[in-house]
């Protein structure tokens, strides 16, 4: 279920960037020159939350195990991940750099947020959406099964199919829905859960966990060209936590709209 759930996550996502480039390259045709060649004031505040923003997109170390258990050569791991860092990054920079040469100021709306809203409506941005939905569908599926798995072994359940088994995934997803449906513009939350969580999971525990193992296991030339390296990378870590978080702050006390009612107390005052 795992390797179907990826093959068609990134299936559908290659479709659907292609499918963006297509229509991005289309409404740049008719975007005025001056408009064009406008371009964003790079601020403090930007580049940080900018940071923050990666750090999730490109977020997902604790399925790493899983994905290496499911391989049929695990001791390739390194390869597989390196290509699939590869390939996250030529999908996910296409569509920002096409975006910002074809359109330009075009792109700085309040819906900027989502490329999908900036873009002209037509069959192409239909079936973009329809893809990005599954694309997300089933990224979660095999993203939200490590976590699944790690409660079902502390709550004592068996790993064969039965009733308690699916009580806990349904309870978790629908605890899931209801957090979604909770905080209809999780835009400015998203920046802060980032840089709290994420960053220091993708650079900062990673570094940490190397050196106590190396520790562990080598006592004596403990002291290395890699452990400075790694030392680099924890300080430089803390510095960008520290920042990102504080911008994130900033903007979350300072948005206007950011806290609404949900939309199952009031559909109208969630933007819905």
């Amino acid at each position: 279920m795992g390797r179907f759930c990826a093959v068609v996550s990134f299936s559908t996502s290659l479709v659907m960037f292609s499918l963006l480039m297509t229509q991005i390259i289309r409404d740049g045709r008719t975007v005025d020159d001056n408009l064009r060649k406008e371009q964003p004031v790079m601020t403090f505040s930007s580049l940080t939350i900018a940071w923050a923003t990666i750090g999730f997109s490109t977020s997902g170390h604790a399925c790493y195990p899983l994905y290496q258990n499911c391989m049929r050569q695990p001791a390739k791991f390194n390869y597989s991940l390196t290509i699939a860092f590869l390939g996250i990054l030529v999908l996910l920079c296409s569509p920002v750099y096409s975006s910002y040469y074809f359109l330009g100021g075009a792109v700085y709306t309040p819906d900027s947020d989502n490329l999908l809203l900036v873009l002209s409506d037509g069959p192409i941005k239909s079936i973009a959406g329809i893809g990005l939905a599954v694309h997300f569908m089933m990224s979660y599926i095999f993203t939200l099964n490590p976590l699944c798995q790690q409660i079902e072994e502390l709550a004592g359940i068996p790993k064969r199919f039965s009733w308690q088994l699916v009580v806990i995934r349904s309870s978790i997803l629908a605890g899931h829905v209801f957090l979604a449906e909770s905080v209809p513009q999780f835009g400015p939350l998203l920046s802060l859960v980032s840089a709290c969580l994420w960053i220091p999971s993708a650079f900062i525990a990673p570094s940490v966990f190397f050196l106590c193992l190396k520790h562990l296991m080598n006592k004596r030339n403990y002291v290395t060209d890699s452990t400075a390296l790694h030392l680099l990378v924890i300080v430089l870590a803390v510095i960008l936590v520290c920042c990102c978080t504080y911008s994130s702050l900033v903007e979350l006390i300072t948005a206007q709209s950011t806290f609404t009612v949900p939309c199952y107390v009031n559909s109208t005052a969630a933007h819905i």
